[in-house]
């Protein structure tokens, strides 16, 4: 049995999930390729549990609503007063304790800058003293999001968020740092304040509808993922750097809505082969590249079965992870998008460690929700 201690060693490597510091979480259903040999456990699991934990059965894991927030920031209060920073420069120490030190660190983007300072002036009604939070922004005093009397309409990434607050200020708090460690915040760390907006991401079953019927297809597609998995459990095809490029080619399918498949792969490996190969000047080189992921692609031609193994078994916890999603909503905001009502971006789901803290391990996410969220708009090249 692969413990949680050895899958988060092992996936701090290879599915970004850290085991220190919030970063990237990988989605369930993609584990059995990114974590080859103990992911096909994990993604089966995981996604059972959380389907137990919609039909109040006792569970492995709980989960928090996740959210589509646009900066993530850190918010502390120690015995300096309070401070803030973002994800990135946090880690290595960096920190603004006045609007000077936010310039400092932050003014080469204004706008940024601009929203830090908000969220410096009220750091003490987001955290209590003694405490440090991670959030995601929703909205600002300096944000174009539209208001009208106490409800507004926050647009900080892809999805819209319609919410009825007077609050000046917008932050989904979903992870604490103790001692470098992020984990489920504390009851004793968020601060509760009427100028702060902080939706609940407490995910409680008896919130949200989860239909006999999607029930039933959520067990049948873990069902066909299980046998797949037992018919053929041999992961030696996804070798290190076909796990790379096969996650690649995955979340570009993802973002382009087609259907994955053997030959779409193989394409992508020669289209990669040729972007490389366009990076270099003599013929030699140009060669080399081409020859490299020509081999790679024959690697999928004598691992075929292998592959499209692989293959359907993400296609049934794609499926399994759209039905134990159904019917989930935020209790404090309705989601949106270009204006047409939306899933919510899903879940984070959380397992105890050794020292029994509550740590992110993996996430579920609608699959139109990752479709739109690739192609923001927003980040369209001109």
């Amino acid at each position: 049995m692969f413990t949680l201690k050895g899958y988060l060693q092992e996936a701090r490597t290879k599915t970004s999930v850290d085991a220190e510091l919030l970063s990237h979480l990988t989605h369930a259903k993609d584990l059995p390729h990114e974590l080859p040999g103990p992911g096909h456990e994990h993604g089966v699991n995981l996604i059972h549990e959380f389907h137990k934990l919609r039909m109040g059965q006792p569970s492995s894991v709980v989960a928090t609503h996740k959210v589509d927030g646009g900066a993530s920031v850190v918010v502390g209060h120690d015995e300096k007063g309070p401070f803030v920073s973002d994800k990135h420069r946090h880690g290595r120490g960096v920190v603004a304790r006045s609007e000077e030190e936010v310039d400092q660190h932050f003014g080469h983007a204004p706008g940024y800058a601009a929203d830090l300072k908000n969220v410096l002036e009220h750091a003490h009604h987001i955290v209590n003293k003694g405490h440090t939070v991670q959030g995601d922004l929703l909205f600002t005093e300096h944000s174009k999001d539209q208001r009208k009397g106490q409800t507004i309409t926050a647009h900080p990434n892809r999805l819209q968020y319609k919410i009825k607050t007077p609050a000046k200020l917008g932050i989904a708090i979903h992870t604490e740092i103790t001692n470098g460690i992020a984990h489920k915040p504390s009851s004793k760390a968020i601060a509760q304040h009427s100028e702060v907006f902080k939706p609940n991401l407490d995910f409680d079953h008896k919130q949200h509808k989860y239909s006999p019927q999607d029930r039933k297809m959520t067990e049948q597609h873990l069902e066909s993922a299980k046998k797949l998995i037992g018919k053929n459990p041999e992961t030696s095809h996804l070798t290190e750097e076909h796990q790379t490029h096969f996650t690649t080619y995955m979340n570009r399918t993802t973002r382009k809505a087609t259907t994955p498949s053997l030959e779409g792969y193989k394409t992508h490996l020669l289209e990669e082969g040729a972007k490389k190969a366009g990076t270099v000047k003599t013929e030699a080189a140009k060669a080399a590249h081409i020859n490299k992921f020509k081999g790679m692609a024959a690697h999928v031609d004598s691992h075929k079965e292998a592959f499209e193994n692989t293959l359907k078994i993400n296609h049934h916890l794609s499926q399994a992870t759209e039905h134990v999603l159904k019917g989930i909503k935020h209790s404090d905001m309705s989601t949106s998008i270009d204006n047409k009502a939306s899933d919510t971006e899903g879940v984070v789901l959380l397992k105890k460690d050794a020292q029994r803290r509550l740590r992110p391990v993996a996430k579920l996410v609608p699959k139109e929700v990752s479709h739109q969220i690739l192609n923001n708009p927003r980040f369209a090249k001109a």
